[in-house]
Order: C-alpha cells, then structure tokens, then sequence
C-alpha cells in the first residue's frame, strides 16, 4: 500500500501562533467528504479507522485533534510532478575516528545522491558541545556550536542519522547535541530545527540486536518533537565484521538496503516539500 501525505495546519493556542505539521498514513485517508471547514469532531471521527506510522502515534493524534483548532489544507501532490530540489543532512551519533555508524550514514548519503539530493556530511567532532546544564545555559546562553549545529539542521529538508546503541539506547553526544540544538533563542520558535523535519535512522553495533534497542529510544525522541521519522530502518549487526577496509558492507543486500534507506527518505521528502 502506498504510503499517502496529508499536510495539517493548526492554531497553536498556547504559544499564540499557527504551524503547519505533515502526517503520513496508510491508506485509508480521510474522508472524500471531509472539507477545509469540517468540524473537530468530523474530523477526529474521519480519522478513527487510521493508523499513523509517522509523527504521531494514534492515541497521540487523537489527542492533537482534540486540543488544537484543525484545517486541512491539502492532500497527496498530483502524480507525475517534478519534485523540489530536496537538501539531505547526514550525522552519526559517534565521536570515534572510525566508526561503524560514521561509515553506515556514508553509504546511506551515497543513496540520497543518485536519488538526486544536495547531502551535507555533519561530523558532530567538529563541533563538539559541553554536557547540556541548565545554569550553564542561563549563565553562558547557547554554545556558538550548538547554534551552528541548529543552522545547519534549519537549512536541510531530510536527515540521515546513524545511531550506535550505548547500554540499549541512543549515545550521549547525539542526545546531549538534542537537548542543545532544541534549546530557543529570543523570538524563536520551540523546536524549530525539528517540527516537520523527515529523518531515517539506522544503527551499527557490535552486538547481535544491531543497535535496535537504541533505534527505538532514537525513533521515540525525535517523533515527540515533531519530526516524521520514515518506518524503515537498518540495524547492522557484529558491525566490526561487517565493513571492509574500504569502509563499504561487505554485504552486498546490506549496502543496496542502506542506499535503499537515503533514497527513500529523498523521494518522502521531495512529496513533501512538493
């Protein structure tokens, strides 16, 4: 089944200002019937028999529907439309020199580029950031990292991040550079380097589960900040055995999966961004 796009703009009450939200779903869509003007309660019954595999999980959209001021403003592009350019943002959530994740993302941007995408490689060592604290925010405000870190993320469509798993979830640096980048300045709004943002994740590890553990901890953090995280995902197991010297999996499904992963992330967000 085809995976279809719905585009939502909402009144967001509480921080007095509209934003926009995109939700992929499994067919069925909404309602033929359902117009621009339909009620919120039309609405949340339209969207009973759905099952979201995006930003939201079902008990999650129920309860989104019922506490903002919902219009849909359209639906899946028309067929056969030439896509925007899309611009991709690829990282991996290690710090080491030759890490199993940092070589992952590297043949999964290979993907993202024959799909015709502008991909940037993020090395989160060049910008390395102190553990996130509260007082040292309000003492020091933003590091000038993290803010070049949120830039480049604001300035990306898609991310292709891979994730080691650290005692069965997602490592420090890529949480602790998380917290930083989700940080606000003055006249900024919350978490803006993530709402509508569409990443693929994707996990190396040396033990047998390939990081999947730390994929799930990865999926939920970044789907409770808005962004459309793709339900296709890799998790390369025994990952010290995996890759060649030429930092390239020796397996050749393996490789065409990971490639696999950055060209679909490009075509989801090429629709998206319409």
């Amino acid at each position: 089944m085809a995976l279809r796009i719905v585009k939502i703009k909402y009144t967001n009450f509480k921080a007095g200002y509209e934003q926009s939200v995109v939700l992929l779903f499994f067919p069925p869509l909404l309602s033929a019937n359902l117009s621009a003007s339909a009620s919120l309660r039309q609405i949340a019954i339209c969207c009973q028999p759905l099952r979201p595999i995006a930003i939201l999980t079902f008990t999650k959209l129920k309860e989104f529907l019922l506490r903002v001021n919902v219009l849909i403003a359209n639906t899946t592009p028309k067929s056969g439309t030439f896509m925007a350019k899309v611009k991709i943002l690829a990282f991996a959530g290690s710090a080491r020199k030759d890490s199993c994740n940092k070589k992952l993302v590297k043949i999964a941007m290979e993907g993202a580029k024959e799909a015709g995408a502008d991909v940037t490689y993020l090395d989160l060592n060049d910008y390395p950031l102190p553990l996130y604290h509260g007082d040292l925010e309000d003492a020091e405000g933003i590091p000038e990292d993290a803010q070049a870190i949120k830039k480049l993320m604001l300035e990306h469509d898609g991310w292709l991040i891979a994730s080691p798993e650290y005692n069965s979830s997602l490592s420090g640096i890529l949480k602790n550079t998380i917290d930083w980048v989700s940080r606000s300045v003055p006249n900024e709004d919350y978490l803006i380097a993530f709402k509508g943002k569409i990443a693929s994740i994707m996990s190396a590890s040396p033990g047998g589960l390939g990081g999947l553990r730390g994929l799930a901890h990865l999926r939920d953090i970044l789907e409770n900040i808005f962004m459309i995280v793709l339900p296709d995902q890799l998790a390369i197991s025994n990952a010290k055995d995996a890759f060649d010297d030429q930092g390239q999996l020796k397996s050749k499904d393996k490789e065409t999966a990971a490639k696999a992963l950055g060209a679909k992330l490009v075509e989801i967000t090429a629709k998206i961004k319409g």
